[in-house]
């Protein structure tokens, strides 16, 4: 399986338990990349299961490098996932 640095538009392979390249890991501020670990569970990168904290701050750690890089990311894949699973969330509450 294929992993690649989440990084906006970056193709660089990583090992699937990395975030992002070493490149653009670097250009994380430290209390994200923080966060980051913080929140992290081993095996998420297999279950596909992480917790809403983590996308969070995945969220904006991509967002805070495509910013140094000059782009303006609005919307991330993590906040794609957080506002399904509130939908989700709202669904089984009715």
């Amino acid at each position: 399986m294929t992993h690649h640095c989440h990084a906006h538009n970056c193709t660089r392979s990583v090992p699937p338990k990395m975030f992002m390249c070493r490149t653009h890991w670097f250009m994380v501020p430290k209390d994200m990349q923080s966060a980051i670990w913080r929140t992290y569970r081993p095996g998420q990168e297999i279950d596909k299961r992480p917790s809403d904290d983590y996308l969070r701050a995945a969220s904006a750690a991509v967002k805070k490098v495509a910013a140094k890089e000059g782009v303006t990311i609005v919307e991330t894949g993590y906040d794609v996932a957080l506002k399904t699973r509130e939908r989700a969330r709202q669904g089984a509450e009715q």
